[in-house]
């Protein structure tokens, strides 16, 4: 069994349950999207500390933490701007771009870690962006005038972080990583609390920290599993692979609607099919990339 494609796809499933925890929060738990989005940073540093703890640091040396640190510096500055995006009323309309980002993180590992694709490996590529675009099904409401440079920030964010991932994990174990990366990518909301109105919005959503253990328990597996599939596998097909979120999204909230949690008016997989089957090639046609 190759492992690190397991890991690639189990963190696509993990980061789109989130995203369904996360959603149901919102809609239905919390006022101050900000605020909460700090309470679940600092809940972030806990669980890195935690692990941590668990963890043998004597084999490594203040160097080998720098990929990991700017790794979690990039993911913390993105998620910033992602809560930032959801507080607005018409943000989610463009959040089905987001998924553009693995074809950052291939050019980018192409320039600087010498990665190559087989001709399989590109039109599976294709295809799944192209599939998980159709899925998300909401580029067509774009408005370019919201928040655009937001948007950008959070897809360069997201490339960003997965690169370095995959650098950090040639000088770190992935479990040692995946902890630092947890730990500075909550550190990102101190700075916040500089800001009054931050500050209250925190404040305000503490009462909902126990909500923040489950949201981030499942950041943090995802981030480990980004590590784990990035050892025995290129950054470009864990990026394409883990970017499958919405496969997985669709999935739990047919579960969710299946059980009358109503973050959703209705799940309509006929209209959604043939992105499916576009992204099911797409994952076909990257495993033969994988085993040639």
């Amino acid at each position: 069994m190759n492992w690190a494609l397991f890991f690639a796809f189990l963190s696509g499933a993990i980061l789109g349950l989130m995203n369904v925890f996360d959603t149901y929060i919102v809609k239905l738990k919390v006022k101050n999207v900000i605020g909460f989005a700090m309470v679940s940073a600092f809940t972030n540093i806990l669980f890195g500390i935690i692990l941590a703890l668990f963890l043998d640091w004597s084999n490594y040396s203040l160097s080998n933490y720098l990929f990991p640190i700017i790794a979690g510096l990039v993911m913390g500055i993105q998620l910033f701007f992602y809560y930032f995006m959801l507080s607005k009323h018409d943000a989610s309309h463009a959040i089905g771009l987001f998924y553009i980002y693995p074809i950052i993180v291939a050019i980018l590992s192409f320039l600087f870690l010498n990665e190559q694709l087989s001709f399989y490996g590109y039109i599976g590529m294709a295809f799944t962006l192209i599939g998980v675009l159709l899925l998300s099904g909401r580029m067509k409401k774009m408005k370019v005038n919201f928040a655009f440079w937001s948007l950008a920030i959070v897809i360069i964010g997201a490339s960003l972080h997965e690169f370095f991932a995959k650098v950090a994990v040639n000088q770190i174990n992935p479990w040692h990583g995946a902890t630092i990366n947890s730990i500075v990518m909550g550190w990102f909301a101190i700075v916040l609390l500089f800001k009054e109105k931050y500050r209250n919005g925190f404040k305000s959503e503490f009462k909902n920290v126990k909500l923040t253990f489950i949201s981030e328990l499942l950041t943090l597996a995802g981030i480990l599993s980004i590590y784990l599939a990035m050892v025995g596998l290129p950054a470009t097909i864990v990026s394409v692979v883990s970017v499958v979120q919405p496969l997985f999204v669709l999935f739990f909230e047919w579960v969710a609607f299946s059980f009358g949690i109503k973050i959703v008016k209705d799940i309509n997989w006929k209209n959604k099919l043939f992105a499916i089957v576009m992204i099911i090639i797409g994952l076909i046609l990257l495993y033969f990339n994988d085993i040639i």
